[in-house]
């Protein structure tokens, strides 16, 4: 009976707690959470969208793209017979007064010998193996996809060596023939030095005072080209002689154009994007309402030798850097310190400082500074490494003037965003746009740095992302 006393008086000792308490605990809780969540959710809403650009490599130019005609001292031959013409000379080579440079096989008979007999009868040497293998290793040990625009070349050196074995396949042919298939062939020979061409146009006579508007019209433009085997009739051109290398380009121009190529001391140009030429000897010539640019050359021609019309690219200004947008470029104001405050040390920049402690005692410092260019002995420091109540002494100590003193310049930059953190970086433009400019590589933005793109909507070292 004792014990089951004893028990109960220990029951009643238990404390009950208030749940009306624990509840309302709980609540407010929950509604700091929810309003925490609102204002954040508000304050995310309302917050202006700060943009990133990316910098990329760009440029800007006051080119312009013509057409040009090429105009040459071009004399065509023509055969006295009709029949199959045979080639002995590669196109563009360059043959003396005298050469063999085809022949007219009226019946066909060295043609067809030639067809008839078949690969065999004409044996390669182990020196054309050699040349035929070293020209494929060259190419193959050389060959870069970068570089895959080469396989034209090794096309052309391939053709060439063709025609060098095909030439010297139909000579033999004709040699070995009889006299009587001999005396059916016509062999012509050029009547003076010149480059060879297999192509007539219609273009030969035309000169730089006959040139007309129409002839400017390429839909019209019919180029006619000849190799072995053709079947040609009396008194049809069988090839063409350049006989001379000063040779022009004749281009079109507007009166504006003209306007800005007058006077320049060279003109700079290139031709179907080849490298950039230079040339003093152009003219401007007006003819009624159309204007003409005439480009005199004495080389070049045998590039641009099968090439009657080209694409003639005029230089005026070019400006290669990297893209920036005009919202990207904010001013920002620095101090513009003489020289002879500044040590310099490798790529550290310090300025000897006086200035008062809170006991009025005079405390000199050297305080590292952050210079963003120097120009005639000016540097221009960023205002964030010092105070306006310091006191600037020169390096030998003979002269001093306080910051609030030190005159004051603006630089233009942008907010660079890369670590998430606005930090300005100096940039010295090129070449001002409409929405973008070219700036130098050289002020230490780099491609694919990422800036602010709307730069009023951040201060220098804001927190970004």
């Amino acid at each position: 009976m004792a014990t089951t006393k004893k028990r109960k008086k220990k029951r009643k000792k238990v404390v009950k707690f208030n749940n009306v308490i624990r509840m309302n605990f709980a609540v407010i809780l929950f509604f700091i959470i929810l309003i925490y969540v609102a204002a954040s959710a508000f304050i995310s809403m309302t917050k202006e969208t700060i943009s990133i650009y990316e910098v990329r490599e760009s440029n800007i130019n006051n080119n312009f793209n013509l057409t040009g005609v090429a105009i040459r001292k071009e004399n065509v031959v023509k055969t006295h017979k009709s029949g199959y013409v045979c080639y002995f000379a590669r196109e563009g080579e360059k043959v003396s007064s005298g050469y063999n440079v085809c022949a007219v096989d009226e019946t066909g008979d060295v043609i067809n010998s030639i067809s008839i007999a078949g690969d065999d009868s004409y044996t390669l040497t182990d020196e054309d193996y050699t040349s035929i293998r070293d020209l494929i290793s060259s190419y193959k040990m050389n060959y870069s996809n970068e570089e895959f625009y080469e396989i034209y070349s090794f096309k052309d050196t391939v053709l060439d060596k063709v025609y060098e074995l095909s030439s010297s396949i139909l000579n033999d042919t004709i040699s070995n023939e009889s006299a009587t298939v001999r005396s059916t062939l016509e062999k012509i020979s050029s009547s003076t030095s010149g480059i060879v061409l297999y192509s007539t146009d219609g273009y030969e006579d035309i000169t730089l005072s006959s040139i007309k508007d129409s002839d400017f019209d390429k839909s019209n433009y019919v180029k006619n080209s000849l190799k072995t085997g053709d079947i040609i009739s009396t008194g049809t051109p069988v090839f063409k002689l350049i006989t001379d290398e000063n040779w022009s380009v004749i281009c079109q121009i507007t009166a504006d154009q003209a306007a800005r190529l007058k006077n320049l001391e060279y003109l700079t140009f290139n031709l179907n994007g080849s490298e950039e030429m230079y040339v003093n000897n152009y003219e401007i010539e007006t003819r009624g309402e159309q204007n003409y640019l005439i480009i005199n050359l004495n080389k070049y021609m045998i590039e641009f030798i099968s090439d009657r019309f080209l694409n003639v690219e005029v230089v005026l200004d070019r400006f290669e850097g990297l893209k920036v947008p005009n919202t990207s470029i904010v001013d920002k104001e620095v101090y513009t310190i003489q020289e002879k405050y500044i040590t310099k040390d490798g790529n550290t920049n310090t300025l000897r400082t006086q200035s008062v402690d809170e006991n009025g005692n005079i405390v000199t410092l050297n305080k590292n500074v952050k210079v963003y260019k120097e120009v005639d002995g000016i540097y221009y420091v960023d205002p964030e490494d010092l105070e306006t109540t310091d006191v600037l002494v020169s390096t030998d100590g003979k002269d001093t003037i306080g910051v609030s003193l030190v005159q004051t310049g603006i630089l233009k930059g942008v907010y660079i965003v890369n670590q998430g953190i606005a930090d300005f970086n100096m940039i010295d433009i090129l070449k001002d746009g409409d929405e973008f400019v070219i700036v130098s590589k050289e002020s230490g933005l780099k491609e694919f740095d990422k800036i602010v793109m709307n730069s009023d909507k951040v201060t220098e070292n804001q927190i970004v992302y």
